[in-house]
């Protein structure tokens, strides 16, 4: 990637950022405000604006909702009206934690966001 600014090391900031949130911000059970960070992209190559990562809880209607949380990458491409989105995390608020910790997670998301931002080619 070209770019003045270290996509990783700003999507590790995000992670950081985002895993502190959790912790003080979502419940173990029961309903919360979404929580998320997110930093304009910085890379010209990428034809998308912002970078997004949040987490979420399920709708109502999924079994054991009061205790699954979603950590999801969005990808924004304004001011177009539309967003690519992409769960890449899935469980209890600890299990959520624990994949904000994982080493791996920073690689996996710069990735996915190259990748994700070829479906608003398709749009």
């Amino acid at each position: 990637m070209d770019c003045d600014v270290d996509m990783e090391e700003l999507v590790k900031k995000m992670i950081r950022d985002l895993r502190e949130r959790v912790t003080n911000e979502v419940p173990d059970m029961g309903d919360f405000k979404i929580v998320y960070e997110q930093f304009p992209n910085p890379d010209t190559n990428l034809d998308i604006t912002d970078i997004m990562l949040k987490v979420t809880k399920p709708p109502k209607n999924i079994v054991g909702h009061e205790h699954k949380r979603y950590l999801e990458l969005v990808l924004y491409k304004l001011p177009s009206p539309y967003i690519c989105e992409s769960v890449v995390g899935h469980g209890s608020k600890a299990d959520i934690i624990a994949k904000l910790y994982d080493n791996s997670l920073p690689q996996l998301l710069v990735e996915k966001i190259i990748q994700m931002q070829r479906d608003f080619d398709d749009i």
